[in-house]
């Protein structure tokens, strides 16, 4: 066994015993009121698991339906005005139907995002299932 230096055994032991206090002085809160309502999103998962609601797991793989849903999120995530929300919103194409879901910034970016759709997907239908973060 090798012995350490005089200096850095003492060190050692300090940083030991700085840590250790830190750490006993550290309490943890399971208070569920400190959870923001805007974590909790209860609402938005059971209104995902009716029938009714396009995921992307429904995504076509139409040859037609792909490309649309490529260019569009191509200029989506090129577009450098957008914010990170609207980057990762869900684009689900299928059936001459493109559905646009997932929180946005801003009316701005819902108007721009749907025009952006609507210039990829001339003869789709488009829903609008986009929501405004307040």
């Amino acid at each position: 066994m090798q012995k350490l230096p005089f200096a850095m055994t003492v060190m050692l032991c300090l940083s030991g015993g700085v840590i250790g206090s830190a750490y006993a002085e550290t309490t943890y809160s399971t208070d569920s009121k400190r959870v923001s309502d805007s974590v909790d999103n209860t609402d938005r998962n059971e209104r995902d698991a009716n029938d009714k609601t396009m995921l992307p797991t429904d995504q076509s793989n139409q040859e037609n339906d792909l490309n649309v849903t490529t260019q569009i999120r191509q200029s989506i995530v090129e577009d450098d005005s957008l914010s990170t929300n609207a980057h990762n919103i869900k684009i689900i194409t299928t059936n001459g139907t493109v559905t646009l879901r997932g929180p946005v910034d801003s009316e701005t970016e819902r108007e721009r995002i749907l025009a952006t759709a609507k210039k990829f997907s001339k003869n789709y239908e488009i829903v609008d299932q986009l929501e405004i973060n307040s």
